[in-house]
């Protein structure tokens, strides 16, 4: 997911070509792939403007697994004021302060030959009977400031494409139970989302 955030009536630009970003000044942007049931790849970031300079990329996977170059990992920790984003409790979004969970049993490396690494790493936000982890469904928030932002998701899974792939940022429904297959494993949608409470927060709320 990307995000870019506009300030005041000044919007600046930004452009994602092939995986990478061209960032131009007054941007805030941030990336990670959010998949139904999974977090993968973690492409977060968040880079500042002019007045607030702040450049922050994530990756979401085990704890052991190695950190891609210029990122931070999130292996599943519970969300942290301090840290500024993390894991909380699906059923407490409601809550003025949603719950802090940790899900970092939910953490996995898929390891595919020929995959982006960021790719093969992921964090389960719903986790299947069939696996052993965290069974509580989980959301992620990262706290940004309030504004409106152009957000890119991307879904998807590696075989056997058993998943109904939904994502909401911010409430607003970006991918509708999606099911990858061989030819088409991931599916990307932008969007415009407006944070009012300081969060960022992705669920996957009504997927499977």
């Amino acid at each position: 997911m990307s995000l870019k955030n506009y300030f005041a009536t000044t919007r600046s630009s930004a452009r994602l070509t092939s995986g990478s970003f061209e960032l131009r000044e007054g941007v805030r942007r941030i990336r990670m792939i959010p998949r139904l049931g999974f977090i993968v790849a973690a492409f977060a970031s968040l880079v500042g403007s002019a007045t607030g300079a702040l450049d922050t990329y994530i990756n979401f996977q085990p704890g052991t697994a190695t950190v891609p170059a210029g990122y931070i990992k999130d292996a599943g920790l519970g969300f942290s004021a301090t840290r500024g984003f993390g894991w909380v409790r699906e059923d407490s979004l409601a809550n003025a302060t949603a719950t802090p969970l940790d899900v970092s049993k939910n953490a996995r490396n898929r390891a595919r030959a020929g995959i982006d690494p960021r790719l093969n790493t992921l964090i389960h936000m719903q986790l299947p009977s069939t696996s052993t982890g965290v069974y509580t469904p989980a959301a992620w928030e990262y706290t940004v400031p309030n504004g409106i932002y152009t957000v890119t998701v991307s879904v998807g899974d590696a075989p056997p494409y058993d998943s109904l792939h939904t994502t909401s940022v911010e409430g607003q429904l970006l991918i509708d139970r999606f099911q990858g297959t061989a030819t088409k494993e991931f599916l990307q949608v932008t969007a415009e989302v407006t944070v009012e409470d300081g969060k960022l927060t992705v669920d996957a709320i009504g997927g499977t």
